[in-house]
Formats: structure tokens, C-alpha cells, sequence
């Protein structure tokens, strides 16, 4: 049982080491390799837009518009599926 402990606590470790380098990569690759901001967000510029959403008080009448959206294209599709399969 403890060894299966310890797998388990390695396997942990090594998806927030995953995670940790892949936030790192795409800050990389943000900042020095693409540098546009509107074509690739950094994770930093990303958790800033979240925060001042939050702090606006605007993330969820935002996130209504999307799924707003979302279902309108959703329904459009579906619509369209129908037509095509008479």
C-alpha cells in the first residue's frame, strides 16, 4: 500500500510539473515568440481580464451572452442537420 501512496504522490507531482511547464511555455511563446497580445493572450494577461471582469462585476452577463450564443449557433445547427437529412 505504500508504494502504491508513493505512485500516486509521483504521478500528482508530475501533472502540476506538467502544468507548471506548459503555462511557462505558452508565456514563452506569447511574449517572445508571437508578442500580439489579441493573436496569443499570455496566462498572465488572461488572469488579469478574468480579475477585472470579476472585479466589474461583468464576468456574468458576459459569460449570459455567450452561452446566449452558444445555444443560438447550437439550435442553428441542429435546424440546419434537419434540413439536410430529409
Amino acid at each position: 500500500m505504500g508504494a502504491q501512496m508513493r505512485k500516486n504522490s509521483k504521478d500528482r507531482w508530475l501533472g502540476v510539473l506538467a502544468l507548471v511547464l506548459a503555462l511557462i511555455l505558452w508565456e514563452f511563446i506569447a511574449a517572445v515568440i508571437v508578442r500580439y497580445p489579441f493573436i496569443l493572450p499570455s496566462p498572465t494577461d488572461v488572469v488579469s481580464a478574468f480579475v477585472d471582469l470579476l472585479q466589474h462585476g461583468t464576468l456574468i452577463l458576459d459569460l449570459q451572452d455567450s452561452l446566449v450564443h452558444f445555444a443560438i449557433g447550437i439550435g442553428a445547427a441542429q435546424n440546419s442537420d434537419q434540413h439536410g437529412h430529409q
